[in-house]
């Protein structure tokens, strides 16, 4: 019996392998920090520009008589409500009507234009209103003139002297009267005193308002400073 030999193939075939594809890196999640909120004071419209306030009399009585002069005149209004003071105590009720009825049309306006505020306007007027009371009771206190001087000291005289049957339109007309017939030399004291409340007034301004700068300064360096260290 013959047998024969096959040559076997020892040899094993090398696995298939896929490509495989380079890793990429994965990127870091960065977390943004949270929007800050502005801390800054709203800027709010001025009152003229939401609701105008009706004119007086008396303004419209100086608007009228401006309007007359040359358009080339320079005029401030302290120096022609000075001009005019005179005239207006001068005229009659009867003279003085046109401006009333003008004063009364404007509050007609006035009452229209309150009426239809909405909702966001009177949000304005509250929050000037806010604004306002604190800056009043913040900001140093304004120094009296002369003439109001003479007032609070003139005052009490005029309603005892007349029993207190005087209304306030009579009591500021006879003050008015009675300061008028002061000479300068009787009105210098309260003159000088009213300079030197004012001297002293814009030396209290002026710190007041370096003092509130100074102050906002600080609160913004310490809010820069919390945000470096906050982690």
């Amino acid at each position: 019996m013959v047998s024969s030999t096959l040559p076997i193939d020892t040899s094993v075939a090398a696995p298939v392998v896929a490509p495989v594809a380079p890793k990429r890196k994965r990127k870091r999640a960065v977390t943004k920090a949270p929007a800050k909120p502005n801390k800054k004071a709203k800027v709010l419209p001025s009152k003229k520009s939401v609701l105008l306030g009706p004119r007086s009399t008396w303004i419209n009585f100086i608007s009228t008589k401006r309007a007359e002069l040359p358009a080339d005149t320079v005029v401030t209004f302290g120096s022609l409500c000075r001009d005019l003071s005179p005239v207006w105590h001068g005229m009659t009720a009867a003279e003085k009507q046109p401006y009333v009825d003008m004063y009364h049309a404007d509050k007609a306006r006035y009452e229209r234009d309150r009426a239809s505020l909405t909702t966001p306007q009177k949000a304005i007027l509250r929050a000037l209103r806010r604004r306002r009371r604190a800056d009043r009771l913040d900001h140093p206190r304004v120094p009296l003139s002369a003439y109001m001087r003479f007032v609070a000291t003139e005052r009490a005289v005029v309603v005892d002297a007349y029993s207190g049957q005087l209304s306030f339109k009579e009591i500021g007309e006879e003050l008015g009267r009675r300061w008028r017939t002061l000479s300068d030399a009787e009105k210098q004291p309260m003159f000088d005193a009213a300079n030197a409340d004012k001297i002293k007034y814009t030396e209290s301004v002026t710190a007041f308002h370096a003092a509130r700068k100074l102050n906002t300064t600080l609160k913004v360096r310490r809010g820069r400073a919390k945000a470096v260290v906050a982690p």
